[in-house]
């Protein structure tokens, strides 16, 4: 006996059940809600290099790796900062010090839509010793999911943030002056884009 399709099923169409041509496993447990996330801006001691973590791409239409700051979900009853310290545990094997909110920003690209607050942060003192001392951050993962989609980590020049692939893009115009510069307009709102 087989079973039966129901012809207005994405089977029977031929279209994939991913929706929106995205990665099945992560738009199943992030979609189709607003997840609160937090990023970690951390530089490196002279302020001319940041940690950053190659995702894979989300979406089938854009098949690209990016790289973003570490990063993540806060879990219910968990602070913000708290969980900045967390993920970058999680993702780079680092402790930080987690400092001021610098960044805001939307993210609405169904089935997704976050909402996220990106610090500034500093290597804890053993952390950095282990940096200076020639250690390096160390690939983690994400616990949420089984298919991982962290690829790498890097401290990567201030001067090639604007040729790499770098989300959220309003990252690309502008992270590397205002850490530069200390964050001069204090905590910004980058707006909504998907």
């Amino acid at each position: 006996m087989s079973a039966s399709t129901d012809e207005s099923s994405p089977e029977a169409s031929g279209e994939s059940e991913n929706p929106s041509g995205t990665n099945g496993e992560a738009m199943a447990h992030y979609g189709g809600r607003v997840r609160v996330r937090v990023g970690a801006l951390i530089p490196d001691a002279a302020r001319q290099r940041l940690l950053l973590v190659q995702h894979e791409a989300l979406w089938d239409d854009d098949d690209q790796p990016f790289w973003t700051p570490p990063g993540g979900g806060v879990e219910f009853g968990e602070a913000l900062a708290e969980a900045a310290r967390r993920e970058v545990q999680e993702e780079t094997g680092l402790d930080v010090r987690v400092g001021a909110l610098r960044y805001t920003l939307d993210f609405v690209r169904p089935p997704l839509h976050a909402v996220s607050f990106y610090f500034e942060c500093a290597l804890t003192p053993e952390a950095a010793a282990r940096i200076e001392a020639g250690e390096d951050a160390v690939l983690g993962s994400d616990p949420e999911l089984d298919t991982q989609l962290l690829r790498d980590v890097q401290w990567i020049a201030l001067d090639d943030l604007s040729d790499l692939r770098v989300y959220p893009e309003p990252f690309r115009q502008r992270l590397a002056a205002d850490l530069r510069a200390g964050f001069p307009e204090g905590t910004l709102y980058l707006g909504s884009f998907d």
